[in-house]
């Protein structure tokens, strides 16, 4: 078989906030159409207090052939706005018509606005510090991507790709030090030693894995900020994009 790339589940994915996190690879894999694959239901609920949760999956080579050169990023990650500025949501016809939640810092203080898209551009009638979260309210996932920009600029933050329904800045990832690791942190309110975590959403910015030879597998830290007193989403979207060279 050649290279075959998938996403698997570590050993302990608690809901509580005293059991460890993390372990080896198993042979569940997330196929990214089950809710609550990584977090459990519940997981992911704000409180009055800003904290920070860790879980592990693993990035695994389920091919034979060796994968070369691979790089893994965060598709619908939202990059930090660098200034305090509006929020433009640039979308195509198939999307125009859809309502949109703008959840974001005006100072500390949490700010949220629903705009109703369009084929074109919108601007959020707010100025944030931070985008936070960009989010389809519908049934319907984007059709198309959606992207994110600082108004006053130009700059594009990130997008919701097509066939989902959020971006977000509210995850960061690192990577294990070696294949086939077994690292655990004790809770998953503590990070792991040894990792540092970034929020990489293009190829430039893209991680950079060992080779992948038949059966090996990267562990991927997750780090979920959960900003003090936002509004929890239906479905918290996280989309890996993994690139390799097949021999």
């Amino acid at each position: 078989m050649p290279v075959d790339i998938r996403h698997y589940k570590s050993q302990y994915h608690p809901l509580d906030d005293t059991s460890q996190v993390g372990g080896a690879v198993t042979a569940t894999e997330i196929t990214g159409t089950v809710p609550n694959e990584v977090v459990p239901a519940g997981g992911l609920v704000s409180g009055a207090s800003e904290k920070m949760l860790y879980y592990k999956t693993f990035i695994k080579n389920a091919g034979v052939d060796t994968a070369t050169q691979v790089k893994l990023y965060i598709l619908n990650a939202i990059d930090a706005m660098g200034a305090a500025g509006k929020i433009l949501l640039t979308a195509g016809t198939l999307d125009a018509g859809k309502t949109a939640r703008i959840v974001g810092l005006v100072g500390s203080a949490v700010s949220l606005e629903v705009v109703t898209l369009q084929a074109g551009d919108v601007v959020s009638s707010g100025t944030y510090d931070q985008c936070i979260r960009v989010e389809l309210t519908g049934a319907a996932a984007a059709s198309a991507d959606i992207t994110i920009k600082r108004y006053e600029d130009g700059t594009i933050l990130g997008k919701i790709p097509a066939s989902y329904f959020t971006a977000t800045s509210e995850v960061d990832i690192g990577l294990e030090g070696t294949l086939n690791g077994t690292g655990t942190s004790p809770n998953r309110l503590t990070a792991p030693t040894g990792i540092t975590f970034s929020r990489p959403n293009s190829s430039a910015e893209a991680l950079a894995i060992p080779d992948l030879a038949g059966g090996a597998a990267q562990g991927v830290w997750r780090r979920y900020r959960l900003y003090a007193n936002v509004t929890s989403t239906p479905r918290l979207d996280l989309v890996f994009q993994v690139a390799w060279v097949s021999p």
